[in-house]
């Protein structure tokens, strides 16, 4: 039974329509880079590529779904696909070298091999120096396929080396209608389409998640009645420090919008603007920028490995200030 290649992808029409083309006109490389941010669907997007690539009779869409290569990959268990996945860990040399030693061997019921690794760009230098190796002179049936949210963090002479295929993030339109489908309309997709900023794995995450929506209800306090108490707070969930300072900035969005007389459609956080209306007398528009930026560059400083504890009570002190 045919099957598409690439199911349950959203947009991303360019890249598609480049590897449905490439697997029809027979035309493939020997390396590719998929890089995006993370949940932008380079994992979904590289595993259905190396799928056409092992079919027998695949046509630009389709995988015919019968053929042994088929089967075998759909039960998981073909010994024509190797995959590295670092799940955030740096990627070493010795898992390159076994790509180097499962290479040398021809695929058994395909005509090509596919290799996925996962977060190359964790891959140390000795492990790039290792699968450039590789690159320089691969067999003609072998495909390597690297995702890569960090492009630059590959050297030059692997990105040389291979085609690079920049996902790119979804409209906000796409977004919605994705949640809408997953989940329904049981939460705030105003909210998780303008949060997931394009990243459809980031919406859907979001989604699922009552403790994001907690996170906000406790941003959304601090905002309002800030205290010296809630550093207790930040230190407990120092982990989601990003999420937090990315919320802080979305209601403080929120506020500047209202005090320049914008129009409610354009909240973020509109299922909030009730508690935002009746505290909008406390801001300025100068205080609102000035406590935008202090937010910008606590994390900025936190990018850097500045203390953690003094960068965030010196966020709550200025918080804190007279409005």
């Amino acid at each position: 039974m045919k099957t598409k290649i690439f199911e349950n992808i959203i947009g991303q029409k360019k890249v598609l329509h480049l590897l449905e083309n490439t697997i029809r006109n027979n035309k493939i490389g020997h390396a590719y880079i998929f890089t995006g941010p993370k949940g932008i669907g380079k994992r979904t997007i590289a595993g259905g590529f190396a799928r056409g690539l092992l079919c027998s009779d695949p046509d630009s869409s389709f995988v015919c779904g019968s053929c042994k290569a088929c089967r075998l990959v759909e039960n998981k268990s073909s010994p024509d696909i190797y995959i590295i996945d670092a799940d955030g860990k740096k990627i070493g040399i010795d898992e390159i070298r076994a790509i180097q030693e499962h290479i040398i061997k021809k695929p058994l019921y395909s005509k090509r091999k596919a290799y996925l690794i996962f977060d190359s760009d964790k891959m140390t230098v000795q492990a790039q120096n290792a699968l450039l190796k590789t690159l320089e002179d691969p067999p003609g049936y072998a495909v390597i396929i690297m995702t890569a949210a960090s492009y630059e963090a590959l050297k030059e002479t692997i990105r040389s080396r291979a085609v690079r295929l920049a996902l790119t993030r979804n409209s906000n339109e796409e977004v919605k209608a994705f949640i809408e489908s997953a989940v329904g309309n049981t939460c705030d997709t105003g909210f998780i389409t303008a949060y997931s900023d394009g990243i459809i794995g980031r919406a859907l995450e979001l989604a699922q998640s009552e403790k994001v929506q907690c996170l906000r209800d406790e941003v959304l306090e601090i905002i309002i009645n800030p205290d010296h108490t809630h550093f207790e707070y930040l230190e407990q969930n120092k982990e989601n420090i990003g999420q937090i300072l990315d919320m802080f900035i979305l209601f403080y969005r929120d506020i500047l919008l209202l005090l320049m007389n914008c129009p409610e459609s354009k909240l973020i956080n509109s299922d909030k603007k009730d508690i935002i209306f009746n505290n909008i007398n406390k801001y300025s528009v100068k205080r609102v920028i000035d406590l935008i930026k202090t937010v910008e560059q606590t994390r900025k400083k936190l990018e850097f490995n500045t203390n953690y504890q003094l960068t965030l009570e010196v966020l709550l002190m200025n918080i804190q200030e007279d409005k």
